[in-house]
C-alpha cells in the first residue's frame, strides 16, 4: 500500500468532524461495503464497527462504554436472527484519532450473559443497564458519559411499570442539557463558576440580536467564541444554522465531551484560556518564560486573522478571587488566580483586580481582540462597574462602550443564598471604540424570576474621592483601648490587633466597606472594633459620624441597590437634618455602645464609659 494513500486516510480522518465522516474515510480506505443495516456502524463478516467522532480512549470509562455498545450489537446478532449476519471475529472501535481491535471472543461471557446479567432489552430503548445483583443502574447518556445509582430492584422494576422511556430526540436534548445541574458542583465553586439560568441565557441572545442585527449568523460575517462555555448553557439555545460559526472552550475534558455531543456543529475545544498560548497573545511578557507554542485551533486563529469578520464574545466568567493573606471565607480561594495572565496583569501594575478570574478574562479579550469590531456580552456581577477595588480595571482596561444590558437577581442562579442576593448583569460592550466609562450613560432593564421587566436600573460610574468613606474624617488612633468584637464582648489575642483610639474619644463608629452590602457593618462601639473599617469619633466628626451612620442604616437594601455606592453630600447640609441624623443614630438598633466596669485587657485595668448616654 503506497504511504500516499495511508497519508490520505490520515488526513481525512482529521478533517472529520462527525462520526459519520469517520466511517466514510474507513470504508473509502478499506474497500468496504457500505452495510449499516440493523443499526450497526459498520458491518463485514470479518469486522464490526463502532465509530466515534472524537473521544478520549485513554479514559478506562470511556473505552468501556463503546465497548459495551459494540457487545449490545454482537448479542443482538446472536439472538436477534441475524442468520446471514455471522458474528464477526474481530471488533474495532475507532475515532479520528484512534483505533482498537479486540477479539470477539474474549468478551463472549458478556454478550452471552447466560444468567441474565444485565437488562439487554432497556439498553436497546434507552441506554441503561440494571444490573440486578448488584442493584445498581449504568445511565449511559453518550459514551465516556455515565451515571451510576444505586437502586432496589424492585423500587426500579416499580418505577418502570409507571413511565415510559423518552425517545425524542429534542426531549432527551433538552433533559441532558440540564443534567449538570443535579450533578456534584464542588469544583465548579471552587473555580467560580455558576451555572446561568437557560431563560436569562435566551434573553441574552435576543439583546445581541437586537445590538448586531437578527438572524446576524446568516451573513457568515460574524463568528462567536465563548471562552468559559462550561456545558454550554449560554448556547443552548443559540439556533441551529449559528452553530457553524461558534467556537465553545472549556478549561475541562469532560465539559469539551459533552458539549461534541450537544453542539456537533460548533467547533469545540478544551482549552484554559487564562494560561494557554498567553507568550503568543502578549507579545512582551516582561521575561517570564512562557512557552511559545499554539493551542488555539488553527481554524479559530485564521478567523481572529481575519479583518473582514465581526465577533461576538458572548461569556460568563468565572467569579473567584485568589486568596490573600488571612482570607479564608467568601469568594476568595488559595491557588486558584494563579494564572500566567495574572502574572503580567500584576507586572502592569493592575494591583488586586489582578486576583480575580473575571478581570483576567477582560485583560486578555482586550488583548486578543484590540482593533477589531466586537462586541462583548457578559455576565457577571455588576461590581466592576463601581467598585472600589475594580478602580484599576476601569481605569487601565475596562473602557468598552456600552451598547445594552439588563440585570437580575443572583437567586435565580441555582445553589446561591436567597438571603443575600445581588444584581448579577448581562451588559453588551462595543470593544473597537472606547470610552471611559464615567463618560457614559448606562442604563440598563431590570427583570424579575419570570424574566419580565419590572423597570429600568441607572448605573453610576464615580471617581472613589466622591465615595461618602472618604467624607468623614478619620482622626489618628495611638492610645491603646481594649478593642471590641460586639456590643459587650472584648476581643484579645487577634491576630491583627486594632486596640487603638484617638484623643477625646467618644465611640468607635464601625463603617466598612461604601456599599449597601456592607449595611449591617454599620454601627457604633464604645471600643475600637477589631475588624477593618473602624474608626474613632471624636468631638472634631461627631456630626459628620452621626449622619454617615444615619444615612448608611435608614435606606431599605435590597438585590437590586446592592452593589449601589453611597456617595458624598453635593451640597452644605443643614442643621436641622444633621440633628435629625444625631436623634435617629442615638436611639437606632445600631448603636451599641455600653458601660462597662474593671475590664482586663494586657494586664492592664479598664474603665469604659458610654459618652452618647453619660450617667453619673
Amino acid at each position: 500500500m503506497a504511504p500516499t494513500e495511508i497519508n490520505k486516510f490520515f488526513s481525512n480522518l482529521q478533517k472529520s468532524k462527525k462520526e459519520e465522516e469517520v466511517k466514510n474515510a474507513y470504508a473509502k480506505f478499506f474497500s468496504l461495503d457500505y452495510n449499516t443495516s440493523d443499526d450497526h456502524d459498520l458491518y463485514t463478516t470479518r469486522v464490526l464497527f463502532e465509530f466515534k467522532a472524537d473521544k478520549n480512549f485513554e479514559n478506562l470509562k470511556t473505552r468501556s462504554a463503546i465497548l459495551a455498545q459494540s457487545l449490545y450489537y454482537v448479542r443482538r446478532l446472536k439472538y436477534g436472527g441475524f442468520i446471514e449476519k455471522p458474528i464477526p471475529p474481530t471488533l474495532c472501535l475507532a475515532d479520528v484519532n484512534e483505533a482498537i481491535l479486540t477479539e470477539t471472543s474474549l468478551w463472549k461471557d458478556f454478550y452471552d450473559d447466560i444468567n441474565e446479567i444485565y437488562d439487554w432489552d432497556l439498553a436497546q430503548k434507552g441506554n441503561t443497564i440494571f444490573i440486578k445483583e448488584e442493584s445498581k443502574v449504568v445511565f449511559q447518556f453518550n459514551a465516556g458519559n455515565t451515571r451510576i445509582k444505586k437502586i432496589l430492584s424492585k423500587d426500579y422494576e416499580h418505577f418502570w411499570s409507571l413511565y415510559e422511556k423518552v425517545t425524542n430526540i429534542d426531549t432527551i436534548r433538552a433533559i441532558i442539557a440540564k443534567i449538570d445541574r443535579l450533578s456534584d458542583d464542588t469544583m465548579r465553586r471552587f473555580h467560580g463558576e455558576f451555572l446561568t439560568p437557560t431563560k436569562f441565557a435566551n434573553k441574552a441572545l435576543d439583546y445581541i440580536e437586537r445590538t448586531v442585527g437578527k438572524n446576524w449568523y446568516k451573513t457568515g460575517e460574524y463568528r462567536l467564541w465563548d471562552m468559559a462555555a462550561g456545558t454550554g448553557n449560554l448556547e443552548y439555545h443559540l439556533p441551529q444554522d449559528a452553530l457553524q460559526y461558534s467556537y465553545l472552550s472549556t478549561l475541562y475534558i469532560e465539559d469539551k465531551e459533552y458539549l461534541d455531543t450537544l453542539f456537533p456543529d460548533a467547533t469545540i475545544f478544551q482549552y484554559d484560556y487564562l494560561n494557554d498560548d498567553i507568550a503568543n497573545v502578549f507579545t512582551d511578557t516582561n521575561g517570564f518564560q512562557f512557552e511559545k507554542t499554539w493551542k488555539l485551533p488553527e481554524k479559530l486563529r485564521n478567523d481572529l486573522n481575519n479583518p473582514k469578520l465581526k465577533w461576538i464574545i458572548l461569556i460568563n466568567p468565572p467569579f473567584a478571587t485568589a486568596q490573600t493573606a488571612g482570607t479564608h471565607h467568601g469568594d476568595s480561594k488559595e491557588g486558584v488566580a494563579d494564572t500566567k495572565v495574572r502574572k503580567v496583569m500584576h507586572h502592569n501594575d493592575l494591583g488586586k483586580v489582578s486576583r480575580e478570574l473575571f478581570s483576567q478574562f477582560i485583560y486578555r479579550i482586550k488583548k486578543e481582540f484590540f482593533n477589531k469590531i466586537a462586541d462583548l456580552g457578559l455576565f457577571s456581577k455588576i461590581k466592576y462597574i463601581n467598585s472600589n477595588n475594580d478602580f484599576k480595571l476601569r481605569e487601565k482596561v475596562f473602557d468598552f462602550t456600552f451598547e445594552r444590558g439588563f440585570v437580575f437577581s443572583s437567586a435565580n442562579f441555582s445553589g446561591t443564598s436567597k438571603s443575600n442576593q445581588f444584581p448579577v448583569g448581562f451588559l453588551i460592550w462595543d470593544l473597537l471604540n472606547l470610552k471611559k466609562l464615567e463618560n457614559q450613560k448606562l442604563q440598563v432593564d431590570v427583570f424579575n424570576e419570570n424574566v419580565e421587566k419590572i423597570g429600568v436600573k441607572k448605573l453610576v460610574v464615580d471617581d472613589k474621592k466622591t465615595h461618602l468613606s472618604k467624607w468623614i474624617k478619620r482622626p489618628a488612633a495611638k492610645i491603646k483601648f481594649p478593642p471590641f468584637s460586639s456590643g459587650i464582648s472584648i476581643k484579645s489575642n487577634n491576630l491583627d490587633t486594632r486596640d487603638r483610639i484617638s484623643e477625646g474619644f467618644l465611640a468607635s463608629f464601625m463603617c466598612a466597606g461604601n456599599n449597601f452590602q456592607c449595611q449591617n457593618q454599620t454601627c457604633f462601639l464604645s471600643g475600637p472594633s477589631v475588624s477593618v473599617g473602624a474608626m474613632s469619633v471624636t468631638a472634631e466628626n461627631f456630626e459628620q459620624a452621626m449622619v454617615v451612620h444615619a444615612v448608611r442604616r435608614i435606606p431599605k437594601a435590597t438585590w437590586l441597590n446592592d452593589r449601589d455606592q453611597f456617595l458624598q453630600p453635593n451640597k452644605k447640609l443643614e442643621q436641622d437634618f444633621i440633628n435629625d441624623c444625631v436623634v435617629w443614630s442615638l436611639f437606632a438598633n445600631s448603636n451599641n455602645t455600653v458601660a462597662m466596669k474593671n475590664v482586663l485587657y494586657e494586664k492592664e485595668t479598664y474603665q469604659i464609659k458610654n459618652h452618647f448616654f453619660h450617667l453619673k
